[in-house]
């Protein structure tokens, strides 16, 4: 099943996990710290103690679009700081260059900064080889997966159907977007305690490592 699926002709990309890990060495909850701190606004408890930055810009987006706004500049910000040190995922970049060296197209959707994905792309001479880049831009997080507007957005970026198209992601929001669009997604099982909790949303398949992608394209044909 993998194999089949790397053979097509598109591969989209979730970007923190499939990629790198963007807060590696910048923890998600000092991001989540950071942010808040920032803000300057009054937090729900549960907001307040989670280690998702994310947690934080979508309850801003619920404060108004200004505040919004000001999170997610300050979350790019971080973001772009987290990148130059953040661990590349283990085979990532060979699986990118060959997938576009055999001539598949690469793309990347994320909820991540477009800033901060071109950040990391440029940094690692990865910039050649994606065509493009769906992500956040702004304050709107109703965009951001699990709704399939990135995945829609690339795909019409591409002129690609769903059946020329795979995409791999790490998180239960990754799969859920992937049903959403109708795109086959593999779910990266990086963490033991995934398998079973993506098997519970039908992935097209399941991957303990970008390795197994990476083999699976060798072994296909685009």
């Amino acid at each position: 099943m993998t194999t089949d699926l790397m053979g097509r002709r598109c591969l989209l990309l979730d970007f923190d996990g499939p990629i790198c890990a963007v807060f590696s060495a910048i923890t998600d909850r000092t991001a989540a710290v950071d942010l808040a701190a920032h803000l300057e606004i009054s937090l729900p408890a549960e907001v307040a103690a989670s280690k998702d930055p994310f947690d934080v810009l979508r309850y801003s987006a619920q404060v108004s679009p200004e505040i919004a706004a000001a999170a997610n500049d300050e979350f790019t910000r971080i973001e772009c700081r987290a990148v130059e040190l953040a661990s590349p995922t283990d085979t990532a970049s060979d699986l990118i260059r060959e997938a576009a060296e055999s001539g598949r197209t690469v793309a990347v959707v994320s909820n991540n900064s477009v800033a901060a994905i071109n950040s990391y792309l440029h940094a690692h001479d990865l910039s050649t080889y994606v065509r493009s880049v769906h992500a956040r831009t702004d304050g709107d997080v109703t965009r951001l997966k699990p709704s399939p507007y990135l995945l829609q957005e690339a795909m019409g970026e591409l002129s690609a159907d769903t059946s020329e198209c795979v995409f791999i992601g790490d998180s239960v929001t990754d799969l859920e977007a992937g049903h959403a669009a109708e795109v086959p997604t593999i779910g990266l099982a990086n963490r033991p305690e995934k398998v079973q909790r993506f098997a519970a949303h039908s992935p097209a398949a399941i991957i303990t490592s970008m390795v197994d992608a990476l083999q699976a394209m060798r072994e296909s044909r685009p």
